[in-house]
């Protein structure tokens, strides 16, 4: 069965902002989940011109290597070419919208896991008395992805708290990357609180900037007996590192907030360098 599942999550930045922290993030992040025998290689990089969205975006081409990450009930049925990832076929970036296709060797056309994200700027609304959970108080688009009515029907949706919610591994969470705790002195950002999408709670703020991601997970596994397991554990896997991902961009703003092009580039390029040369020293890495 096909599994799709919308993940929301909103972030107190304009777009331009949270584009920059996307582009400092995401290679940090990459560095940072690698080690000798896990991580990600960067395998391609290029520019491209979107036509739909009428600009340049970025191709790429990674593999993840996930030995460690994998659950011992599929190392012992899977052999060693199973846990790779293949970030390849279509891994575009034209921000606000990107696409990725993850594709498995082993596994060939049994395997599905496509990630659609749209980035749209909102704003609050006034808050209801009968409906007070926070993701209840935004106005969010109910199609931002614009899915056709089969899927839609099939798509379950989970809204993500940056503040609130909290890592299911407390290995991974950092009291520095808590953006209940974290006060920006160079962004002026923090710290979020219960409620904060709803309160005007940055430093001389007139308009109340924020971004929401909606990210479309779709994932299916043809792996007799396995199959169901293995989607699941893939879905709660995407939204921890989703989560963990948010919670980052934030508490490091204080890092790339005034960052310029060229800086940021230099730090992509600096970061792909430092994995790169990390995976090269274990065996089993190609």
């Amino acid at each position: 069965m096909t599994i799709y599942r919308e993940v929301r999550v909103v972030m107190p930045f304009s777009m331009d902002e949270f584009h920059k922290g996307q582009r400092y993030s995401v290679p940090r992040g990459c560095r940072e989940a690698t080690t000798s025998s896990d991580g990600i290689k960067l395998i391609k990089e290029e520019k491209y011109f979107d036509e739909a969205m009428g600009r340049e975006g970025v191709y790429t081409e990674k593999i993840y290597y996930l030995h460690s990450y994998v659950p011992g009930y599929l190392k012992a049925v899977l052999p060693s070419s199973a846990l790779r990832l293949e970030e390849k076929v279509d891994a575009w970036d034209c921000y606000p919208y990107c696409k990725t296709v993850i594709t498995n060797p082993f596994m060939g056309e049994k395997f599905t896991f496509i990630i659609e994200t749209i980035h749209k700027e909102m704003k609050p609304e006034d808050k209801k008395e009968e409906t007070p959970a926070i993701h209840q108080t935004m106005q969010f688009e109910d199609n931002a992805l614009n899915l056709p009515e089969d899927i839609l029907k099939k798509r379950s949706v989970h809204y993500m708290d940056l503040a609130v919610d909290q890592l299911a591994d407390k290995k991974h969470q950092k009291p520095s990357e808590d953006p209940q705790t974290f006060q920006g002195k160079v962004s002026k950002l923090g710290p979020l609180q219960p409620q904060w999408q709803v309160e005007n709670w940055r430093e001389n703020c007139t308009k109340f900037p924020m971004v929401c991601a909606y990210k479309l997970v779709t994932i299916q596994c043809k792996l007799f007996g396995l199959g169901s397991r293995v989607e699941n554990q893939l879905i709660a896997s995407e939204i921890e590192i989703f989560l963990k991902f948010h919670k980052q961009v934030f508490c490091w703003s204080d890092i790339w907030w005034n960052m310029t092009e060229e800086e940021l580039e230099e730090h992509a390029k600096d970061m792909n360098q430092q994995s790169s040369q990390l995976l090269a020293q274990s065996p089993a890495v190609a």
